[in-house]
């Protein structure tokens, strides 16, 4: 009576009938995962794959399909927000979280034309010396109602929102701009390192809005470092 279905591209959704309790559906997503894991032998080629489940449970979680479904889709995201390779089932927690999510993503739409971004920076350190080395730029989220809000807690956002680029352009020109300030004021000798992400280095525009960007503020390229993620070099490491 259990029912398997592909879903769509890489998803699939179980229907398991008369379970009882939670463990048991425990007990299969272990079993799942261990037959995912076994090596797939095709075109004599021995290929490995992993999975990640998101469980609801019917009654505790929804006595309709569609909540049920759109809570497994939930726990699912939880999982592989937890590294991949596990399952979650739904809870409370993670609809709170995922409710967060969305209302943080729809506010992230306005905060780059809200003037509601602002740049810090920290300063490293040559630990022989003590002198400044140079200074990484770091964006926070000034919150019409929660406050200031840290990168860590609206980057991933952005990067899966696609709002990452724009937000990444925006942090390019205003450490420019305060680097371009700082000059004015005397200061030279100092370096500004600015994050950029796998989205915005994969641009084929990036080098002609940085050399656009520097020119404009007048600011000599060696100023300037751009950091980028070991994620990038796996992608492409020419």
């Amino acid at each position: 009576g259990d029912t398997i279905s592909r879903y769509g591209g890489d998803e699939f959704v179980i229907v398991l009938r008369d379970i009882g309790k939670s463990h048991y559906a425990a007990s299969i997503c272990e079993a799942i995962s261990r037959s995912i894991a076994n090596p797939f032998p095709i075109q004599e080629k021995s290929l490995h794959v992993s999975c990640s489940i998101g469980v609801a449970l019917y009654p505790r979680d929804g006595d309709d399909p569609e909540t049920l479904f759109k809570y497994a889709d939930m726990a699912l995201y939880r999982a592989k927000d937890l590294g991949r390779s596990n399952y979650q089932f739904f809870s409370s927690e993670i609809n709170e979280k995922m409710l967060e999510r969305v209302t943080l993503e729809n506010a992230l739409h306005l905060a780059v034309a809200g003037n509601q971004l602002s740049l810090h920076y920290q300063p490293i350190a040559d630990l022989q010396t003590g002198g400044l080395v140079s200074l990484e730029a770091l964006v926070y989220w000034n919150h019409p109602e929660l406050g200031l809000i840290e990168p860590d807690r609206f980057i991933p956002i952005a990067q899966e929102s696609g709002l990452i680029e724009s937000i990444g352009e925006w942090v390019l020109r205003k450490s420019c701009e305060d680097m371009r300030c700082w000059l004015d004021e005397g200061l030279t000798d100092f370096r500004v390192a600015v994050n950029v992400s796998p989205k915005q280095f994969r641009d084929v525009q990036l080098a002609e809005k940085i050399e656009a960007v520097l020119a404009e503020m007048q600011i000599d390229p060696h100023m300037l470092s751009l950091e980028i993620t070991e994620t990038i070099l796996m992608h492409d490491t020419a």
